[in-house]
């Protein structure tokens, strides 16, 4: 079976700590490197006014976000399982693509009112895993096979840029640049327009998801290096916080902090500025989502993978309500979203997307999709 990479990137020890974690897909599909192996994934969720769009196992669902009615699905034609997020890019004033990848390596773009199908592209058959970025109007599309395809609006390929691992993470623009981090450890900085390296730095720490811009900085989580601000006008790691942390999700930030959760089971808010912990909690189970970050009510949604959803005040971390269902045990792993009315939980369930949307003062379901019956 043919391999695009290496594997040293994994030097320091996979620890036996979650049960879910090392059993993941993701992991496993980068290790054995052979295409088109089956690849399980967490379900994916993209939220706009009149659409949450879920992609979860074969399917990509729009629904009507105030009373989960289906409005749309996509499953295209043959055996496929969706590996990236959806991503809702805005290509021209008048045009809006919603593009999603699967693990045979096809990247579809769909049109988001309808579900129809626009263009795909395939690419040599090792999965997408990351969602898709836009920027100078091109789709930044991250592959498993370590290669960066960089396509046009029509699904033309303009330039594509390889690194020496797994590309897992969704590439961020700033200036110009695409900046693009790799489970080889390394940071690339890309022109966007050609492709072009502009430089690269080592941050001595696998990453398997996208750093988070923020005022001339990258956040950036990694797999036991926990989490290290990056400065792109002096390419300096300015601080590394929690600093034995596993991180698999991109850091949330607030008004003025920067939130994070770690597979040993804690969330911490610290100063971005300096990288101080500001507050930290105890969740009792790995934080394997991104926590979902609630402007209006300056509220944090902290999932863990015991089926534990935690409403924090995001000042302090004091528990406003919180909410622990067996039948959620092991499916919390996508990031919480709110609407300001609504706050929505995908399930990883396997091949059928499964919602919740939830009351987010109180955490009562109020609606369920698929509906029960």
């Amino acid at each position: 079976m043919p391999r695009t990479h290496n594997t040293r990137f994994f030097s320091f020890p996979l620890r036996p700590l979650y049960g879910l974690i090392l059993g993941l897909a993701l992991l496993g599909m980068s290790l054995s490197g052979c295409r088109g192996q089956a690849a399980p994934a967490w379900p994916g969720l993209a939220l706009q006014a009149e659409r949450l769009y879920v992609v979860a196992g074969a399917q990509v669902v729009a629904l009507n976000p105030d009373t989960g009615a289906s409005l749309w699905h996509f499953a295209p034609e043959g055996k496929t399982f969706f590996t990236t997020p959806p991503a809702l890019l805005q290509t021209a004033k008048d045009n809006a693509l919603l593009v999603v990848g699967d693990q045979q390596g096809n990247l579809y773009a769909l049109d988001p009112n309808t579900g129809k199908p626009r263009w795909q592209y395939e690419n040599n058959g090792y999965p997408f895993i990351a969602r898709v970025a836009y920027a100078q109007g091109l789709l930044l599309a991250p592959s498993s096979s370590g290669t960066l395809y960089a396509l046009d609006a029509q699904g033309q390929v303009r330039w594509t840029f390889t690194a020496t691992a797994p590309l897992w993470a969704e590439a961020v623009v700033h200036e110009g640049t695409a900046y693009l981090v790799s489970m080889d450890r390394h940071l690339y900085a890309l022109d966007v327009g050609t492709g072009r390296l502009l430089w690269k730095e080592n941050l001595d720490a696998a990453m398997a998801h996208g750093p988070l811009l923020h005022q001339g900085r990258l956040y950036i989580g990694t797999y036991g290096r926990g989490v290290k601000a990056f400065d792109l006008a002096t390419r300096k790691v300015l601080w590394t916080a929690l600093e034995n942390a596993w991180v698999w999700h991109t850091p949330q930030m607030g008004e003025d902090t920067l939130y994070v959760g770690t597979s040993q089971g804690t969330v911490a808010a610290l100063d971005p500025e300096t990288g101080q912990v500001r507050w930290s909690r105890e969740m009792g189970a790995a934080v394997i989502a991104r926590p979902g970050w609630d402007p209006q009510r300056k509220t944090l949604y902290v999932a863990t993978e015991d089926g534990g959803l935690w409403a924090l005040q995001a000042q302090d971390g004091r528990v406003q309500w919180s909410r622990q269902e067996e039948a959620w045990d092991k499916k919390l792993y996508t990031e919480p979203l709110t609407n300001g009315s609504l706050l929505f939980l995908a399930l990883h369930t396997g091949a059928e997307p499964a919602v919740l949307a939830l009351d987010p003062d109180t955490g009562q379901v109020l609606w369920a999709f698929p509906a029960e019956e």
